[in-house]
């Protein structure tokens, strides 16, 4: 079955994104009937992706909020699959609108990020 999106019910703990109400997110999260067909999805900022990870219910996916184009590598600030993977975070946002209108992050910046997570089968959200 192909992964489905509702967009209507993604859940953004960027707004209140400190470790108490991340853990409150994931708490709530766990204790909810999920439905089986439906893949959940976190997307914490980059700092607290570890904890959530650690928190989560394995059946909850946890999703950077970006993911570099490169292997690893000294490339300050930026994240790669192959830490993400390390670090049992399987999904990426790419082009999400907020880096596309305030940093003006185009189709040609994130387009790279694609065969770059294929080899270890990461899963990516791109966000028009």
């Amino acid at each position: 079955m192909p992964t489905r999106f509702m967009k209507d019910l993604a859940i953004d703990p960027q707004k209140e994104g400190v470790a108490q109400s991340i853990t409150d997110i994931v708490n709530n999260l766990n204790a909810a009937k999920l439905d089986d067909t439906t893949e959940v999805v976190i997307s914490p900022p980059a700092i607290y992706l570890a904890l959530t990870r650690e928190l989560a219910n394995p059946k909850i996916g946890v999703a950077a909020q970006n993911v570099y184009d490169k292997p690893n590598g000294a490339f300050t600030g930026e994240i790669s699959v192959e830490q993400l993977r390390d670090n049992k975070i399987n999904w990426a946002v790419i082009g999400h609108s907020e880096r596309r209108v305030i940093l003006k992050e185009s189709d040609e910046v994130c387009i790279p990020t694609v065969p770059q997570s294929q080899p270890l089968k990461h899963k990516l959200i791109n966000d028009e």
